[in-house]
C-alpha cells in the first residue's frame, strides 16, 4: 500500500531534522529499524493542534481566497489561524510573542492576495516586495515537502528569507518605516517564527 500523505510528511520531516543536526547536505540513511512504526492510533493533541496551524496556511491557495474583500471563507480562515496560535501557546507550545510574528505574516499573505485581486499593485508599495517574497517561500517549501525535495541549503535560505519578510511586515504593520528590505535585521522572535514557519510547512511539526 502507499504510503498516505500525513506518513510522507512524517518521512520528510525526520529527513529534514537529520540533516540540519548534522549540518551535512546528505543526511545518514533512514532505515526501516530507525524509524518507529506509523501506529494506527489517533494522531496526538500536539500534533493535532500544529496540524490546524499548518492547515491554515496550506489554505492559501484555495481559491475562495482568491477575492479582493473579506468573505466568509478568508474570515473563517483567519479566525482558525488565531485558534491554533492560541491552543499552542495556551498548551505552552509556542511562545506568545512569537505567535505574533506568524500572526502577522499570515495576516499579511491574505492582504496581498486580497491587494492583488483588487489592484493588481499598480502603484508597488513598499510592502508589495516584502508580502510576495513571503507568499512564494510559502508556496516553495510546501511543494518541497510534497516533493521530497529538501536541500538544506535551500531550506536555509527560505528560513533567512522568511525572517527577513517577517521583520519588515511586523515593523510595517506596527506603523513604522522599515526601509529596504535588503537591509532589515531580524529580530530573535521574527527569527524564531520563521524557523517554526519552515518546521511547519515541511511537516515537522
Amino acid at each position: 500500500m502507499s504510503p498516505s500523505r500525513r506518513d510522507f510528511i512524517r518521512y520528510v520531516g525526520l529527513f529534514l531534522a537529520s540533516a540540519i543536526a548534522r549540518g551535512c547536505g546528505v543526511p545518514p540513511t533512514v532505515t526501516c529499524y530507525e524509524v518507529a512504526p506509523i501506529s494506527p492510533e489517533p494522531t496526538p493533541p500536539a500534533n493535532e493542534r500544529w496540524a490546524a496551524l499548518r492547515d491554515c496556511w496550506y489554505s492559501l491557495d484555495d481559491p475562495r481566497v482568491q477575492s479582493f474583500e473579506d468573505n466568509d471563507f478568508i474570515v473563517g480562515l483567519r479566525g482558525q489561524h488565531q485558534e491554533a496560535l492560541a491552543a499552542l501557546v495556551a498548551a505552552g507550545e509556542l511562545d506568545a510573542a512569537v505567535a505574533e510574528e506568524i500572526a502577522v505574516a499570515f495576516g499579511q499573505a491574505i492582504a496581498h492576495i486580497q491587494r492583488n485581486q483588487a489592484t493588481c499593485y499598480i502603484a508597488l508599495p513598499p510592502e508589495f516586495q516584502p508580502r510576495a517574497d513571503l507568499l512564494s517561500q510559502e508556496a516553495a517549501l510546501e511543494e518541497m515537502a510534497a516533493q521530497g525535495n529538501l536541500d538544506p541549503a535551500v531550506v536555509e535560505q527560505a528560513r533567512a528569507a522568511l525572517a527577513r519578510d517577517i521583520e519588515w511586515l511586523s515593523q510595517f504593520q506596527a506603523g513604522q518605516v522599515p526601509g529596504s528590505l535588503e537591509e532589515i535585521e531580524a529580530d530573535p522572535n521574527a527569527i524564531a517564527a520563521a524557523r517554526i514557519l519552515v518546521e511547519l510547512l515541511l511537516g515537522s511539526k
